[in-house]
């Protein structure tokens, strides 16, 4: 890859309803990294539990998936 690359660090909140507990995040890395291959991935995010401030945990979220591939249109 040509050129420098920088990332900046977003805040996403994830609610608290036991009912509808998570949050999606849509990743685009195709311009980087090219196209995704079929096969095993991991991606791993940092995640801080904020209480107050000078109050938090921050811990790794790790999610193992599989991709298939596009479907054919």
């Amino acid at each position: 890859m040509d050129g420098e690359v920088a990332f900046t660090s977003e805040a996403h909140i994830i609610p608290k309803d036991p009912d509808n507990f998570g949050c999606e995040w849509e990743v685009d890395w195709e311009w980087l990294y090219g196209k995704l291959e079929p096969g095993d991935y991991r991606i791993c995010q940092s995640v801080a539990e904020w209480r107050g401030v000078g109050d938090m945990d921050t811990y790794p979220i790790r999610v193992y998936f599989h991709y298939a591939g596009e479907e054919e249109k």
